[in-house]
């Protein structure tokens, strides 16, 4: 039989009392659950069993003994649009396994338009773009700055044009993938302004010029042949404006489906789109609420991954993304799709969602100044960042250059150095002292497995650039104003050429970019700390050892063993010291969050490398762990 829409359903779906799942639960009853026994078994072709056993390819999953409904409060505040009556649906094995399955059995739908088109659907996107520029001018207007120097494809000529002052351009983003990214074809190498786009281009990019032509622009940016890939001067200059690239542009199309630059947009020329798992029957329509499967290829999409693909979807005013099944839009102010509404919003596109409200998102405690909130933000973000993907090392610093210059057009005093914060103010408000901002930017962590811990060695071993792990900010875990206890001192800033930057100097110099042309080339930290001797590490282990017997809320954690501390500690290999202790709780009891720092020295003994950094975290008074700080011994150190 079929469903309405042209289906086909087999005989043991038809026989499923949908009724019975649909019916109002008791009030005196927990909202669990309805229940009806059926005895299923996946059959190809049928529409209701795709979404009953979206796992059938595993054979568990392939038989059901029982469906389960329930309207749990936060499911029905996630009903797709129009939907006055919504259950959740889950089939069962015989030995109490789910199918996989959670399925939306809706008995009354209004105004929705459950069927995606084949083809994409321009007129209505068209419409989207333009209600935003006309209605939306507070939050998403135009973008006044353009990049100094941008090319543009002319998609009318298909040349390589200069942009102008009054030239309005969308963008792309999308992935050129592992194979694709290490060599650009010789044709597109030193393409110049007035240059033919070559003959054969990448689908992605392609299928973009029709999206653009079809919104009614000329002009479209991609970074393949709009930067000239072999002049790594005009390289450098134009990736530090990516900024301005993506944030000026009117649109961004995101290419959130395929793992490369030839899987094009679905539903725009040749590749094809999913099809959306939705079924009308005679009394109740069945939308998959998401299949493990769906969801899995939606999230871990390539684009969702790469670590050059966060600004640009942050830093983007409007973004119309193409998935597997798709195209919604998104500014900053609303959100448009052809089809679910919220349902597939959430389900499809909740990731870039995040990422484009990241600074409404991202956590911001009360009572915290703005400097403190852009300092919490920037540190989330690079925790987001660090976990995405990047096939060029030396590329570390370059995808997140559009980030930190945003940040800086918000406060131009939130600098960075080697793309760690170099900002922030103390407990009172004011702002920190270089030792205070040193300290605070090294109070970074890596997470990951303690087997895989690679440097970059292009970069510092003190900036999580010069590292391929995800790293972490341990002091957010439980974020709180918390008082900062200085016990870095002398701090000094070595650049590239041997000088030295002082905190005196940077203060005469007044000028907030060229103080960040200054800290772009600092390549050492030089400063005293207090350190730890095997003795005194030790003692803090067998500490935290013993309040985590009682029951005492501790952590101490780094990517080796006691054993092998204590050995490189007594031989002078290594030195472990202490650069943060941030205190936080009421003023009669505050408790200590502390970062170590471990280093390898090298021949002079003055220089030193990081090894790894560990934290401790313990409910118990400073001084009990570490005794007084003032006489622990100090010692000065260069770290590159």
């Amino acid at each position: 039989m079929a469903a309405q829409g042209g289906s086909s359903v087999c005989e043991r779906c038809l026989g499923i009392d949908f009724e019975a799942l649909v019916q109002p639960l008791p009030r005196d009853r927990s909202p669990r659950l309805n229940r009806v026994d059926c005895d299923l078994q996946y059959t190809q072709g049928c529409a209701v069993c795709e979404l009953l056993f979206p796992l059938h390819y595993y054979p568990i999953h392939c038989k059901a003994r029982e469906i389960t409904s329930h309207a749990f409060p936060d499911d029905v505040e996630q009903a797709p649009p129009g939907a006055r009556s919504s259950f959740v649906l889950q089939a069962n094995t015989s030995v109490g396994i789910s199918t996989g399955a959670r399925v939306w059995c809706i008995t009354d739908l209004i105004d929705l338009d459950l069927y995606v088109e084949a083809t994409w659907d321009h007129v209505k996107a068209k419409s989207w773009l333009q209600e935003c520029i006309l209605s939306h001018k507070a939050r998403c207007g135009k973008w006044v700055t353009k990049a100094a120097n941008m090319r543009l494809i002319d998609c009318a000529t298909m040349t390589i044009v200069e942009a102008d002052d009054s030239s309005r351009w969308i963008a792309l983003s999308y992935v050129w993938g592992e194979r694709l990214q290490t060599t650009i074809p010789a044709a597109n190498a030193n393409l110049t302004v007035g240059a033919q786009l070559p003959s054969t281009i990448p689908r992605t990019v392609e299928d973009a010029i029709t999206v653009t032509q079809r919104l009614g622009y000329r002009y479209l940016w991609v970074d393949e042949f709009c930067i000239d890939q072999q002049n790594k001067h005009n390289q450098h200059i134009q990736i530090g404006q990516m900024d301005e690239v993506y944030r000026g542009a009117d649109l961004t199309i995101v290419a959130a489906a395929g793992e490369d630059k030839n899987s094009g947009l679905p539903g725009v020329n040749r590749t094809q789109r999913r099809r959306l798992n939705v079924v009308r029957l005679k009394d109740v329509t069945l939308i998959a609420k998401f299949s493990y499967a769906e969801l899995s290829h939606v999230w871990d999409a390539r684009w969702f991954t790469r670590a050059w693909t966060l600004q640009e979807g942050l830093l983007s005013r409007r973004v119309l993304m193409f998935t597997n099944y798709q195209a919604t839009y998104y500014c900053l102010t609303d959100f448009s799709t052809e089809g679910l509404g919220e349902y597939l919003v959430t389900v499809h596109g909740g990731t870039f969602d995040y990422i484009r409200n990241a600074r409404a998102s991202l956590p911001t405690p009360r009572n915290l100044s703005k400097a403190e909130q852009a300092l919490l933000q920037f540190k989330t973000l690079l925790q987001l960042y660090t976990a995405r993907n990047l096939t060029f090392g030396t590329d570390a610093l370059n995808a997140f250059r559009g980030v930190m210059r945003d940040m800086r057009r918000i406060q131009p005093s939130n600098y960075s150095l080697c793309g760690l914060p170099f900002f922030g103010v103390d407990f009172n408000g004011e702002n920190l002292t270089w030792a205070g901002l040193v300290s605070d930017a090294m109070a970074w962590c890596i997470r990951d497995n303690k087997s895989f811990i690679k440097r970059r060695h292009s970069f510092p071993s003190w900036s999580w650039a010069g590292w391929w792990n995800p790293i972490w900010f341990p002091a957010l875990e439980s974020y709180s104003p918390s008082l900062h206890l200085q016990v870095l001192s002398n701090v000094q800033l070595e650049t590239d050429d041997g000088s030295i930057l002082s905190e005196t100097d940077a203060q005469q110099q007044g000028n907030h970019e060229l103080f960040q042309d200054s800290l772009d080339t600092v390549t050492a930290l030089i400063f005293d700390a207090p350190t730890l001797s095997a003795e005194e590490y030790t003692a803090i282990v067998s500490e935290v050892h013993d309040s985590m017997q009682n029951s005492t809320s501790s952590n101490l954690e780094w990517h080796g063993t006691d054993s092998e501390m204590v050995t490189n500690l007594r031989s002078g290999k290594w030195s472990c010291f202490l650069v943060t202790v941030n205190l936080s709780g009421d003023h009669l009891m505050r408790y200590p969050l502390v970062n170590f720092l471990i280093v390898g020295w090298k021949e002079d003994h003055f220089t030193a490398e990081r090894v790894d950094a560990y934290y401790l975290k313990i409910r118990l008074p400073l001084e009990e762990v570490l005794g007084p700080i003032d006489k622990l011994e100090r010692r000065r150190v260069r770290l590159v």
